[in-house]
């Protein structure tokens, strides 16, 4: 399963097995409750980095599943483990790990997609992993992901509501920034469309 960069391991947590979801639920359940030897494993990796990427990368297609139950298990696994890198000052690594090209950010927002109803959740696990860099996350890395000015208006549009609803951040973000950015953004990109 874990052969061929984990592609079959990861079309099982997304497909599941027959269409059958529960073996993937309890293996998640087991996962989140021993998430600190998990933690602790990473934390005695020579390249904390590496050790991460991989966990991570096992891990978030749980985040883009077709069954509800797995998903809110992958980001209650993905809670979990946040919380205790911050206790063991991995954070930085998660951060890195999120926003890189093949990171959790684009399967945040995929979630996102898939499964309007965990829109809070997802927004909570963005926050979470981007604590000291929220304004670069829904500025620097939204616009990396949409460069074209209709997706990236459209991923603003979706996120702007809950990001406004959100109690974690309504003081940590300035929206009136957020939309200045994004109006400058998608400026650029007219001008460049009109003058190539």
């Amino acid at each position: 399963m874990m052969s061929n960069n984990h592609k079959f391991l990861a079309h099982v947590i997304v497909k599941g097995v027959k269409d059958v979801f529960e073996p993937i639920v309890t293996w998640l359940n087991q996962l989140i409750e021993n998430a600190d030897q998990i933690v602790l494993l990473i934390s005695k990796e020579e390249d904390k980095m590496h050790g991460m990427e991989f966990v991570h990368h096992v891990l978030k297609p749980g985040l883009i599943s077709k069954d509800i139950d797995v998903v809110q298990k992958a980001y209650s696994l993905f809670d979990m483990l946040v919380q205790k890198y911050t206790d063991q000052n991995l954070l930085k690594y998660a951060w890195e790990w999120f926003v890189s090209e093949q990171g959790g950010f684009q399967y945040v927002l995929n979630s996102m997609k898939r499964h309007p109803d965990i829109i809070d959740r997802a927004i909570n696990l963005a926050i979470a992993f981007s604590k000291t860099s929220l304004s670069e996350l829904f500025t620097t890395h939204l616009t990396r992901l949409h460069p074209e000015a209709r997706d990236y208006i459209l991923a603003i549009k979706g996120l702007l509501k809950p990001l406004s609803q959100n109690a974690v951040i309504s003081d940590e973000v300035n929206y009136s920034n957020l939309l200045a950015i994004s109006l400058i953004y998608i400026n650029m990109l007219v001008t460049e469309i009109r003058d190539p």
